[in-house]
């Protein structure tokens, strides 16, 4: 599958403009986002791209007086390894978590070690989002607990919820890439107990869950937060990201709607997580 990369200079370029950027970015399902010096790299299929998402984008960061431009490089199916190797830094969280490629040394001082294959998937650990939830998932309980990880990028969290004992793992996305990515990446790394599946909310197992994790995007967590209802139980948490601070009232207003109810928030560059518990 060939994929455009999209490379796109923001003036000024400050954390502000670069924040609301990567939000609108991942709103309108562009992948593998990166941020370099000057330039942010996003990536699309060609099935997916649209000159208008990328004008309806640049329209409203000149509404905030910041001017976008762009430049758009395809980019063939062999040869995406290599453009996102060069890009992939090893994460380290504390020395609880790393998250590494093959060709990354190892740290055998950190607790949980993940191998990911650095190809397009979202999810990589890199991003904010992806740190708030590490971090979260870091302070809890995981052992005997049946998990659902959707919009599960790469697998990271899903991989992580079994290595720190999780007795069942789902891991659910609607994009090829990413599904074939968590079922590379749960063999990379040994894990038996985690069942990847192609699909969306309505692929969610007809089962109850003690823990549901949600990185993806705000409008998604909107529409799927009576699915994660349905499917879980009393005392059941439901930790989600992917949305900035100026979306806690609407994700906690359908949260309560759902009969969830907040026990924590943090927050990392206008980015934020939210844990709730199932009333």
């Amino acid at each position: 599958m060939a994929y455009k990369a999209i490379h796109i200079y923001l003036d000024p370029l400050t954390q502000e403009f670069s924040e609301f950027l990567i939000a609108l970015l991942d709103l309108y399902e562009f992948e593998g986002i990166h941020e370099r010096e000057n330039i942010i790299d996003s990536y699309i299929t060609f099935e997916n791209f649209n000159l208008e998402s990328l004008e309806e984008i640049q329209s409203s960061l000149l509404a905030m007086d910041c001017r976008m431009s762009w430049e758009v490089e395809v980019i063939a199916d062999q040869n995406w390894n290599k453009v996102w190797e060069s890009n992939f830094e090893p994460v380290l969280i504390d020395t609880r978590c790393a998250i590494r490629a093959p060709f990354h040394p190892e740290y055998k001082e950190v607790t949980y070690t993940i191998t990911i294959e650095p190809k397009m998937a979202f999810g990589t650990g890199h991003h904010q989002t992806s740190r708030l939830m590490i971090e979260q998932m870091l302070q809890l309980e995981f052992r005997n607990m049946k998990v659902l990880d959707m919009g599960c990028g790469t697998g990271v969290l899903g991989i992580l919820a079994s290595l720190m004992g999780a007795s069942e793992v789902v891991s659910i996305d609607f994009d090829n890439w990413a599904y074939q990515s968590t079922v590379e990446n749960a063999t990379k790394n040994h894990i038996k107990n985690l069942a990847a599946i192609e699909g969306d909310k309505n692929s969610i197992p007809s089962t109850t869950f003690d823990i549901i994790l949600a990185n993806i995007n705000r409008n998604t967590l909107l529409e799927q937060m009576k699915e994660y209802a349905q499917h879980t139980h009393q005392k059941s948490l439901l930790i989600v990201s992917g949305i900035l601070e100026d979306d806690f009232n609407s994700i906690e207003e359908k949260a309560d709607k759902a009969q969830f109810q907040l026990l924590k928030s943090n927050s990392l560059d206008n980015w934020i997580m939210m844990m709730f518990e199932r009333k």
